[in-house]
């Protein structure tokens, strides 16, 4: 189960006092320092806004990784870095593993301060995960 330890941890841009510098992520890095251009968009703003939930699935290394942590990187420099919620889970986490997490992360954010957008991260399979976040 995720400790509130592990996930201020998996998400750097919450701590005020170190400003997180996506350049340093090893797959923004490498993205950044490639020799071409690719930033596919598989969803918009719009679609984020609407509050609906999204899976993004691949094959291994085609990018869903450096796709995700480029959306946070959008969200914190629009100033939501605290709206924004990185959780990796494992195969088979189930339903209350991941209640307690996100209930953990909304606890102390105040209401009304516009949607969060939770990425959850390796997840192949969890019996009951979406209602858990539904």
């Amino acid at each position: 189960m995720l400790t509130l330890d592990q996930i201020n941890a998996l998400n750097p841009w919450w701590d005020s006092a170190v400003p997180w510098d996506p350049n340093q992520d090893v797959h923004l890095g490498a993205a950044a320092a490639a020799p071409f251009v690719w930033d596919p968009r598989p969803f918009d703003r719009a679609d984020l806004d609407s509050g609906a939930g999204f899976t993004l699935r691949g094959p291994r290394q085609s990018g869903k990784t450096t796709l995700t942590k480029r959306l946070i990187a959008e969200r914190v420099a629009a100033g939501l870095a605290r709206r924004t919620c990185f959780l990796a889970l494992r195969t088979g986490s189930t339903r209350d593993e991941l209640t307690t997490a996100v209930e953990s992360v909304l606890l102390p954010w105040p209401e009304g301060e516009g949607r969060c957008l939770f990425v959850l991260y390796g997840v192949t399979f969890w019996h009951g995960g979406a209602n858990a976040v539904g």
